[in-house]
């Protein structure tokens, strides 16, 4: 009872504690920024939760084997750890790096050459998407099994590993352009559309039809949430306005009814209360299951793997590779793969760290992180604040905000980041050319 106690009062408390220190350093939870975005993630899906498995009050985890309290208090100790240090890495970062202040004049206009190039990069985006439903086969489509369109034989579960995890061909450069490109691609032409400019509407729902084939057609649920957050990040910074309690839960509330709309439809729950119990379970429980399994897998499974999971590029480093996601997921479901189902489990980054070094990788990465994301905010923020350098920024804010339920090492050699700054890159300076181009004004 002691112990249990002792549990809910510091996990009530922690947050105030971090809110001082949040204050500290410089960073305002109602300003959208890399920081405060990741910090807020980390909260939502890896800390709320955590009386819900200690006093085991899902039912469905508990089934799933999450039922042993002191893996859930280490739970709790390494996510609480992992976000005190990150936010001390922010309070050193703000002595280095200064406050971040994105107070620049936003330029709400573009010109000739800049929308044709956003446009030959959304045409290329939606080119490979439907390269991409070619190659695999309509009928291989997990929406178009789920609603009933397609007759496949092939259980769910076979049909998405088909389409990620066990596609066959380099899944990672579809998934490039026809996720992480068209998405910046279509967070632009949201800021253009609310800026007003020609043409911008059209292009705007063209470019919301394509992300939603994209990132529904193999019935994930997650990928729609984070650019509808993204969409919603994009209306804070465009009208300058701070974040209100009153947006915010108006949002949830429509992320919620989306969720339980696709839980009905793509699980073949017939029941909105089933739905909703299912959406409330993932949200608060969900994204910390995969934790408990690493800390039951390391060590006593498997040794701490001493940095095999990390990328080892055409083998030239001296160790092979540990699909460590892929592995946690066969050990964990051994029936799933035994049907040749190719699945995965990440969870939070600290649990890579963990998995490769023990405690110490949990006692010094965090701090490092939120060091380097802190300069890399303050970075962005240098730049003349435009409908480029807005639709990157929230990318990236998306895009880091990953870690809250990913490996770190996936960041290590990040040919997503590093392609999409390449195409910010060019879609920034052809904007800000020296050159007379006729500018597209507002309607």
């Amino acid at each position: 009872m002691f112990i249990d106690l002792s549990f809910l009062m510091i996990w009530l408390l922690l947050p105030l504690f971090w809110g001082l220190l949040m204050k500290l350093a410089g960073l305002n939870l109602t300003k959208p920024n890399i920081p405060v975005t990741l910090i807020i993630f980390i909260y939502v899906f890896q800390y709320i939760g955590l009386p819900i498995l200690y006093f085991q009050l899902d039912a469905y985890r508990f089934s799933e084997g999450v039922n042993d309290k002191v893996i859930v208090l280490n739970i709790f100790l390494f996510t609480s750890i992992t976000i005190t240090l990150m936010i001390f890495g922010y309070v050193v970062a703000k002595l280095h790096f200064g406050r971040l202040n994105w107070n620049k004049e936003y330029v709400d206009k573009t010109n000739i050459t800049t929308s044709f190039a956003i446009f030959i990069f959304f045409t290329l985006s939606v080119s490979v998407l439907l390269l991409y439903i070619t190659k695999l086969g309509v009928n291989n489509l997990a929406i178009l099994s789920v609603v009933g369109l397609v007759d496949n034989s092939d259980s769910l579960a076979l049909l998405r590993s088909s389409m990620g995890n066990n596609f066959s061909g380099r899944y990672h450069w579809y998934y490039l352009f026809m996720n992480k490109i068209l998405i910046f691609i279509s967070y632009i032409y949201y800021v253009m559309f609310l800026s007003g400019l020609k043409y911008s509407k059209v292009m705007f729902y063209m470019s919301l039809l394509a992300v939603l084939v994209s990132l529904t057609m193999a019935t994930a649920k997650g990928p729609l949430i984070n650019y509808l957050i993204g969409i919603f990040i994009i209306n804070i910074i465009v009208s300058n306005e701070k974040i209100k309690i009153k947006k915010v839960f108006a949002f949830m509330v429509a992320l919620i009814v989306i969720l339980v709309m696709m839980y009905i439809l793509f699980m073949n729950n017939s029941s909105v209360f089933s739905a909703l119990w299912h959406v409330t379970s993932r949200i608060t429980t969900g994204q910390i299951q995969p934790a408990y399994h690493y800390l039951e897998f390391f060590p006593y499974y498997q040794d701490f793997l001493l940095g095999r999971s990390f990328p080892n590029p055409a083998g030239i480093l001296p160790f092979e590779h540990y699909r460590l996601t892929h592995e946690l997921m066969a050990w964990h479901n051994p029936s799933q793969a035994s049907r040749g189902v190719v699945g995965s489990m990440p969870t939070i980054y600290w649990g890579e760290m963990y998995a490769n070094f023990g405690w110490l990788g949990v006692l010094v990465v965090p701090l490092i992180v939120g060091y380097v994301l802190y300069g890399i905010n303050s970075v962005l923020f240098r730049f003349k604040k435009n409908m480029i350098t807005i639709s990157y920024f929230v990318w990236i804010i998306m895009h880091i905000s990953s870690l809250s339920g990913t490996s770190l090492s996936n960041y290590f050699v990040d040919i997503y980041m590093v392609v999409t700054t390449i195409v910010f890159f060019i879609l920034y300076f052809l904007n800000g050319s020296p050159r007379t181009y006729k500018y597209i004004e507002e309607k």
